[in-house]
């Protein structure tokens, strides 16, 4: 199954009286009058979008051969159960939940609609007539059946009444859709009547709702009268995020009704004036302001800031005289004379040495290394790390987190195997020396379960991806090898139990 493409709502028909009632989609076989078979489908959201997994549940009231199918927008036909997964469709009287754990429904692109179509019979159906050779193959675990939704449901009709009776079946059906993600705001504001502008864009006043795609937006409130609101915010896919508002009254807006004056005066004058943090002009100063509790600092250079905080009621009229403090100057330190400069001490710095390797496996599986280490001495003693290029590749899956029995599965080395190690060059005589080094390498595996098949195939291409699990193989590892140091170069060769061979150079500095 290349891509599921499905519609908005689930619509379940199980009377064939009511689909008559219903457009039914291309390609979609309607329950049957009567019938002793029930069959319920319902699907676990009721849209979806790209990522996110597709779970059916089927109710049966007696034992059934249960086929499902899809039928996309480009009229395409994939049988989805049974498949390379889950090969036997023989299903029990009760409920049941496709897919199981060895495999995941992923929903990928294109968006649209897509429909679902369910099967009960009594009896199973020819396979071979719906697939080649009746078998499914690890290279197509969801075969496609059809191109022609219409010839398709022909066939499959056909099939059934050479199979079983008309009273020998039930059929169940939904459709639903693939959207986009998105986000839901929704702002509301004290008082309301906000302008609110989204990424510099007005979209509306509040209260305020719209749905957008995830991002990060800028949300700005505005309100004559009213100081400026603003949010910074990140939307993620499908959350859905209210903003409430608190506006604050200007404190220089004269509303309707009763209002203060204020008079402020400095000694001396022509001092800056803030109230409640916001700059009002220079004394002398008299504004017309509107109730309630203020803070107003008056400041002057080379003067100490006065400040005070009142409670303005309506109809007041109040004057502030504000008495500034000149600033006490710091006296002059007395000039001390210059000491003799102190001849600077000569500082041993320890030696470095930068390291480049690579190895060659009895496996023929490349690596490279990387050390540093300082000098102890003549000898060196410092810390590595390799990887070795052990990377397969990894064909699509859906990762659960955590190991679980997935019945037959396969394990990829997936990305390098890296290392991390100490090391030592021990100097000898004529700048020969060993290398000891020691450390742990670790290799990610992922698990992935195997499509139910003869054995002899390998291939795991499918779109539908399979289910698996990632783990970590921790390994010992050590050299020993020989190293020579001629003035600033040091060149070493030495055997690794996981590297092989590995030859090395490096600089000192």
């Amino acid at each position: 199954m290349r891509r599921l493409c499905i519609v908005i709502g689930i619509v379940l028909f199980s009377l064939f009286g009511a689909a008559q009632q219903q457009p039914v989609p291309e390609g979609i076989i309607v329950q049957p009058n009567q019938t002793p078979l029930a069959l319920q489908l319902s699907l676990d959201k009721a849209s979806y979008s790209p990522g996110d997994k597709l779970r059916l549940t089927i109710t049966l009231n007696q034992d059934s051969y249960v086929y499902i199918y899809n039928i996309t927008p480009d009229r395409r036909v994939h049988l989805l159960f049974p498949n390379a997964y889950q090969p036997e469709n023989l299903l029990r009287a009760g409920t049941h939940t496709i897919p199981n754990r060895r495999y995941s429904l992923v929903i990928s692109p294109p968006t649209g609609f897509e429909c679902i179509q369910v099967l009960a019979l009594a009896a199973p159906l020819p396979l071979e007539q719906l697939i080649p050779g009746g078998k499914f193959a690890p290279q197509s675990p969801f075969p496609l059946l059809s191109q022609q939704p219409q010839e398709f449901k022909a066939l499959m009709q056909g099939l059934i009444v050479g199979t079983v009776s008309t009273t020998g079946w039930a059929a169940a059906w939904s459709c639903f859709q693939i959207a986009p993600p998105h986000a839901r705001l929704r702002i509301v504001s004290d008082p309301s009547g906000a302008l609110v502008s989204i990424n510099n864009v007005v979209m509306g006043q509040t209260p305020f709702e719209m749905s957008l795609a995830p991002g990060r937006y800028r949300v700005v409130l505005s309100r004559f009268g009213y100081e400026e609101w603003s949010r910074t915010l990140d939307l993620k896919p499908n959350s859905e995020v209210t903003l409430e508002a608190r506006l604050m009254l200007s404190p220089f807006f004269r509303p309707l009704g009763r209002t203060a004056r204020l008079h402020i005066v400095s000694d001396p004058d022509d001092a800056d004036v803030f109230i409640n943090g916001a700059y009002a002009g220079r004394t002398p100063l008299s504004i017309e302001i509107a109730p309630g509790r203020y803070r107003v600092v008056v400041t002057k250079t080379n003067y100490e800031s006065w400040s005070q905080t009142l409670e303005l009621k309506g109809d007041s009229e109040i004057t502030l005289e504000a008495l500034l403090k000149p600033l006490a100057m710091p006296p002059t330190p007395p000039v001390l004379p210059t000491p003799p400069p102190v001849p600077p001490m000569a500082l041993s710095e320890p030696t470095v040495l930068l390291g480049l390797n690579g190895g060659l496996s009895t496996a023929q599986i490349p690596s490279v290394g990387f050390d540093f280490g300082f000098a102890i001495g003549a000898s060196f003693a410092g810390l590595g790390v390799s990887f070795s290029l052990t990377g397969e590749d990894v064909p699509a899956y859906e990762n659960i987190g955590s190991p679980i029995d997935l019945g037959p599965t396969v394990t990829y080395r997936e990305g390098p195997e890296t290392e991390f190690y100490g090391k030592l060059s021990l100097a000898l005589l004529g700048g020969l020396g060993i290398d000891i080094a020691g450390g742990i390498a670790v290799q990610k595996e992922a698990h992935i379960a195997l499509p139910l098949v003869p054995s002899g195939f390998s291939a795991l291409d499918v779109v539908v991806k399979p289910n698996g699990y990632q783990t970590e193989k921790i390994y010992l590892t050590g050299l020993i090898g020989l190293s020579l140091r001629s003035e600033n170069f040091m060149a070493s060769v030495g055997m690794h139990n996981r590297r092989g061979w590995v030859i090395g150079v490096g600089v000192v500095f």
